[in-house]
């Protein structure tokens, strides 16, 4: 599937949110309920909740998403994008794969400010010896969602 990525800055994301309609849908997923915003221009804004509310298929809203982050974060979340379901790479792996190898305490720094969870599948990447690591709804709902995609 083709994903069309746009890249704002957080000036210009601020005059697109003021232009369009924030769309808020939930979605169930092996961790747990996905509070999902987009606007006509994509998705822009992931968390998971508490409660379960609905059920769809998360993989049609994939087709558009916005990033809001700097260059290198954007590097970061794309070489993410790229790791199949039910693989992980490590922080440094990914530093390596953008091209900055001593570059992984800000890779990991990069994941965390990542505002839509689920869908830039930062639950991916783990540590150097393969201990999950940080990840900013816990380190249950990230095994969750690794083993879910391993079945």
């Amino acid at each position: 599937m083709n994903t069309t990525i746009t890249l704002l800055t957080k000036a210009e994301f601020k005059k697109h949110l003021k232009q369009h309609t924030v769309i808020d849908t939930y979605y169930n997923t092996p961790a747990g309920t996905l509070w999902v915003q987009s606007t006509e221009l994509g998705v822009f804004n992931a968390a998971y909740k508490v409660q379960e509310i609905a059920h769809a298929n998360t993989a049609s809203v994939l087709k558009r998403i916005i990033l809001v982050g700097t260059n290198f974060q954007v590097k970061v979340w794309q070489a993410v994008l790229k790791i199949p379901a039910g693989a992980t790479l490590t922080y440094h792996d990914i530093a390596q794969t953008i091209g900055k190898p001593r570059a992984y305490r800000a890779v990991a720094n990069a994941l965390a400010q990542n505002k839509i969870i689920f869908f830039i599948p930062c639950h991916r990447v783990t540590k150097k010896d393969g201990k999950l690591g940080g990840y900013a709804y816990g380190i249950d709902k990230k095994l969750a969602l690794l083993t879910a995609e391993r079945l």
